[in-house]
């Protein structure tokens, strides 16, 4: 979301007939609403997001960011009256109200690191439902990353999530490459659900989700244990616009 941009002051009341005036200056500052993003609160900051980033900064360079607090109305001399919280009761459903948690799974972790014993140990004692690895198909890298979430799925006994990245362009001969990879390189790990994405590009015309999905489904449903991208619609997102059309 764009920043409310070259912010001069802020005014907001404090109590009937008394406000509290923030003014900026020295620097350009900026304001962000942060409810976008569950946090109930605004986010003031400088320099502005448009410059950029990372800046240098020679050293004896003066910078100068100037707030200044002014506050308009009648003094109160009275001590604010603090409300009492109202008390809370906690009612606790019986064990025939229960219901089971559904699968919580992870995703493999980004330092590309493989996990040593210790921290198998202590994701086992989470009992975990799978482990989710992301797979850039035009990346050369993507089967080194594949085999080792693989084991790691393997050796925490859970199944392997496998989230294919695709460019529609050449979604064909990536698809290709990757099921001859599964045909020669069988998984230690069991998959128990199939993503795909299409990447984020310029494609000209059509719609990348339903292109990805075809090939996905041409290249692997008959290479893989278990019926491919079954629920589609619900496992499928696009930084696309554009509405696919049906796939079964």
């Amino acid at each position: 979301m764009t920043p409310f941009n070259q912010l001069l002051s802020l005014d907001f009341p404090l109590a009937p007939g008394r406000w509290a005036d923030v003014f900026f200056d020295g620097e350009a500052f900026e304001m962000e609403d942060e409810r976008l993003w569950t946090d109930a609160s605004y986010k003031i900051f400088c320099s502005p997001r448009s410059l950029p980033d990372p800046a240098e900064i020679h050293a004896g360079t003066r910078i100068d960011q100037t707030l200044t607090l002014t506050i308009q109305g009648p003094r109160i001399t009275a001590p604010a009256e603090i409300p009492q919280p109202a008390s809370v009761r906690l009612a606790f459903p019986t064990t025939s109200d229960w219901q089971p948690l559904p699968g919580l799974g992870l995703g493999a972790a980004s330092h590309a690191q493989p996990l040593g014993m210790r921290e198998i140990e202590r994701l086992k004692a989470l009992h975990l439902s799978h482990l989710r690895v992301d797979l850039q198909l035009a990346m050369p890298a993507y089967p080194a990353h594949l085999r080792r979430v693989s084991a790691e799925a393997a050796a925490l006994g859970v199944g392997l999530e496998i989230a294919l990245h695709i460019s529609a362009e050449d979604a064909e001969i990536q698809l290709s490459v990757f099921r001859a990879l599964l045909q020669n390189e069988p998984l230690p790990a069991s998959v128990c659900r199939w993503l795909v994405y299409p990447r984020p590009e310029i494609l000209a015309g059509g719609s990348p989700t339903e292109i990805v999905l075809r090939a996905a489904h041409k290249f692997l449903a008959d290479a893989t244990q278990r019926p491919l991208l079954r629920r589609a619609r619900t496992l499928i997102s696009s930084s696309s616009n554009a509405r696919p059309s049906p796939v079964s």
